[in-house]
């Protein structure tokens, strides 16, 4: 699976920074990662992606905390475009069950910001909705 060729592919390549990651769930804000999360995203041309997202601060290694891939939400694997969709073909994760799973997201780009929302399983109703905002690093 590669995007190069692809003109819809240009405004997504490069390094991004995340700024926010919000879950809505039933009417109401949660913030998964706390109030200022931290993470960083490379989308490259030849249709690599590498997703790290963690809890602001910073990881403890505190074997009481919460579990790592609650507190870290790390991905990497293959990416395309499907429409409007950004999908991703996941390889390897700090999260084992998300390994072979191929994720969708609703992808907008507007100038040097990147939005990407999850979109529910076909005929699939969801009250929840994650929404994750990134700035373009120069």
């Amino acid at each position: 699976m590669t995007v190069a060729g692809d003109p819809r592919a240009g405004p997504l390549v490069g390094l991004w920074r995340l700024t926010s990651a919000e879950h809505w769930l039933d009417g109401a804000r949660i913030y998964p990662f706390g109030a200022a999360p931290i993470g960083s995203m490379l989308i490259a041309a030849d249709g690599a992606i590498s997703c790290q997202v963690a809890v602001g601060g910073g990881i403890s290694a505190d074997s009481s905390a919460a579990p790592l891939h609650e507190r870290l939400f790390a991905v990497w694997g293959r990416w395309s475009l499907a429409g409007e969709l950004l999908v991703i073909d996941v390889l390897g994760s700090a999260d084992p069950a998300l390994v072979g799973v191929v994720q969708h997201r609703r992808c907008t780009v507007d100038g040097e910001s990147l939005i990407l929302e999850n979109v529910a399983a076909l005929g699939e109703a969801s009250a929840s909705r994650y929404t994750i905002r990134w700035a373009r690093v120069p």
